[in-house]
């Protein structure tokens, strides 16, 4: 089903149709740890940390979907409290340079939590800001912010060292002219933000509460996926349209 290597490339995680999830080392090709062994079945999604040392993902229990952490150094389980009956729908790994020692879920009741990964302990509960799903997360590469959209197409940021609300993000943007919101991407650097939309309409912010540059126009249904390169001024995205294309961003970073 999926397959994902460690950002230090000496991992590399595999989940299969069998709900096996497995952990294998770059090095020699053999299992390091298999995370299904005596527990209930693994399940999608999974994320590692930035400096490679830990594996998140989800698997079922007691009829919800609960939170699991993995640290590969000491090759142990850190145990993750989620609150009884919380169902989680999506992971990321708060993956900074300087911090890979949080993790952020989102559950099916709508809300944001934060966890500290070394001691599995809870950091902060986000409020629900719509009562609908929230099916985007996306977390700024310097660790300080985090962008979620609801199904109903609310947008909000968060500051994630507080795990204060900031407020309704880009109210002021023009984005909703574009279709609804559905991919989003950080610039390596965090200074831009690009957003695809349903219309298949490609936009970049330089940062909250400042206009949107474009719209870069190519795709003409929906933007599924975005990602910066690391030089920060290519931007890829992916269509339902079933192309892939490159845009050069360089004339708006200044």
């Amino acid at each position: 089903q999926q397959v994902l290597v460690s950002p230090d490339t000496r991992h590399f995680a595999s989940l299969s149709f069998d709900d096996r999830l497995l952990l294998w080392s770059t090095e020699s090709g053999n299992v390091v740890a298999n995370l299904t062994r005596g527990r209930t079945k693994a399940v999608s999604p999974m994320t590692f940390s930035f400096d490679g040392s830990r594996l998140v993902f989800t698997s079922p229990a007691d009829n919800a979907t609960t939170l699991r952490c993995w640290d590969i150094p000491s090759s142990a389980e850190i145990p993750i409290r989620t609150p009884v009956g919380d169902d989680i729908n999506d992971t990321v790994s708060l993956s900074s340079p300087g911090d890979s020692s949080r993790i952020v879920s989102v559950s099916t009741a709508m809300r944001i939590r934060a966890w500290d990964a070394r001691t599995g302990s809870q950091l902060y509960d986000l409020p629900a800001t719509s009562d609908r799903r929230i099916c985007i997360l996306t977390l700024s590469p310097d660790g300080q912010r985090a962008i979620s959209i609801s199904e109903d197409g609310a947008m909000c940021a968060w500051n994630l060292r507080s795990g204060q609300l900031i407020g309704d993000a880009f109210a002021e943007h023009s984005f909703a002219n574009h279709g609804r919101i559905s991919s989003l991407a950080y610039s390596p650097d965090s200074s831009h933000l690009a957003v695809g939309s349903c219309s298949g309409i490609v936009s970049v912010s330089r940062g909250e509460g400042t206009p949107c540059v474009g719209p870069f126009i190519g795709h003409y249904v929906r933007v599924s996926t975005l990602t910066y390169a690391p030089d920060g001024w290519r931007l890829a995205s992916g269509s339902d349209d079933c192309t892939i294309r490159i845009w050069n961003t360089s004339s708006i970073r200044h």
